[in-house]
């Protein structure tokens, strides 16, 4: 099928788009490549690992049809420039057939270019700016406005997240758990039979942020020390609690069983993940609501046959089910977590039942091109949907979901600023200089 022949899809990050930068919106992106031209309109903040994309990316992206293409976003407020983005859109790619927005902030910053494209947009919500976001004074009003866009769509990637999506007052028959998935051949199922005999090895792969609660697994992890003395537990990531957590450690007298190793190349960290014995995924609300979606590094733990111990905090119970892919505790239960570890400390057979309980679920639930196919379903439904209103109830959906998010014209007056867009467009459009 020619790239012409296949619905565009654009896809708003405010990462920078590479498998290291933030890695479930890459997969999402690339296990939707099959049913559509892509183009990746992105930012440049580097989240998780990192990384530009290599040349070696660039050219596997372009053979799938997927198009990156660095933004700045305040062209997305400002007239003139908002007109010249959509036009060279529609002159390279043609009229798309929706627009899809990672995070909830880049939904109402994308709802003035749906506008001018006429097209509707799927908001795709993964953690915070489901909680503390929605309640932001500075920020709920421009949430808000993406209630009022005609035929749009909300995903979560947990049913918490849609929980508040609903609370916040997001249409209920347009509002839905799509998960973010993981290419399942990039995450080989290790073998880990002949491992017997050797310390207890325990990850823990997260920012070292409070709602992440390490000092809860630190604190449960001294008792584990005392039964295993040969233990250790190895912290990926970094963040603001290194020196707090490093002071807790030494504190509790296991600051030789913990190691904090920052942040490591993805590579890198799938061969820890197979030398490992279990996983801890101890999130926790924050004082302030902030709280998790369902974080990337579980589906790749359970990928790989690893064991996780978490919480019942948000979307972690979709991935961790209680005794068939791992064990679940509270929020902030340090009692529990030390009692989980030790269970799976002493029992190899139960760690390699959930292991492999976790790889098929995984396998089931939440492999990248099966979420890929629920995506191109997704967006064609909303497409017809939205084609279906008539145009005059579009515009009007239009004017109030964009009120406010777009700069006024400057003072010289609208008239002519609107001559001088359309002028420029047309320039543009031609190849002359403007």
């Amino acid at each position: 099928m020619s790239e012409r022949a296949r619905p565009l899809v654009v896809h708003l990050t405010s990462s920078a788009f590479s498998p290291r930068s933030h890695p479930a919106i890459y997969r999402t992106v690339v296990g939707a490549a099959p049913h559509f031209a892509n183009l990746v309109l992105c930012g440049e903040r580097a989240s998780y690992h990192g990384g530009a994309l290599t040349a070696a990316e660039r050219a596997e992206l372009e053979a799938l049809r997927v198009h990156p293409h660095a933004l700045e976003f305040v062209r997305l407020k400002k007239p003139g420039q908002l007109e010249w983005l959509a036009a060279g859109i529609r002159r390279r790619f043609g009229r798309p057939l929706a627009v899809v927005a990672y995070i909830g902030n880049n939904g109402w910053r994308a709802l003035p270019l749906c506008r001018v494209l006429d097209v509707p947009l799927l908001t795709w919500f993964i953690g915070n700016d489901a909680s503390v976001d929605l309640r932001d004074e500075k920020y709920a009003w421009r949430y808000a406005r993406l209630r009022e866009a005609p035929g749009a769509r909300y995903r979560g990637v947990s049913r918490n997240i849609v929980s508040r999506l609903l609370e916040f007052g997001m249409p209920p028959e347009r509002t839905g758990v799509l998960h973010m998935g993981i290419t399942l051949e990039a995450y080989p199922f290790p073998d880990r039979s002949a491992r017997g005999g050797r310390p207890l090895r325990v990850v823990l792969g997260a920012r070292l942020m409070d709602f992440k609660g390490h000092r809860f697994a630190l604190e449960a992890f001294a008792g584990v020390v005392a039964r295993h003395p040969g233990a250790t537990l190895h912290l990926f990531g970094e963040g603001p609690l290194e020196g707090a957590l490093r002071a807790q450690a030494e504190a509790l007298g296991i600051a030789h069983a913990v190691q904090f190793r920052g942040v490591v190349p993805i590579e890198a960290l799938k061969e820890e993940l197979a030398q490992a014995d279990f996983a801890l995924q101890p999130s926790v609300t924050a004082p302030d609501g902030r709280a998790e979606g369902l974080p990337n590094v579980v589906l790749e733990e359970l990928a790989m046959g690893l064991p996780v111990i978490g919480t019942r905090h948000a979307g972690i119970p979709d991935a961790v089910l209680h005794e068939e892919t791992g064990l679940l505790v509270e929020e902030g239960d340090v009692a529990g977590l030390e009692a989980a570890m030790l269970r799976l400390a002493g029992d190899a057979a139960l760690r390699a039942r959930l292991g492999a309980n976790g790889r098929r679920h995984v396998e089931a639930r939440f492999d990248a091109r099966r979420l890929g196919e629920a995506l191109r379903d997704d967006l064609a439904e909303m497409a017809a949907a939205y084609r279906a209103l008539a145009r005059a109830e579009r515009r009007r959906a239009w004017q109030a979901a964009t009120r406010g998010l777009v700069e006024p014209p400057a003072d010289y007056g609208l008239r002519y600023r609107a001559a001088w867009s359309w002028k420029t467009v047309r320039n543009r459009i031609a190849g002359e200089v403007s």
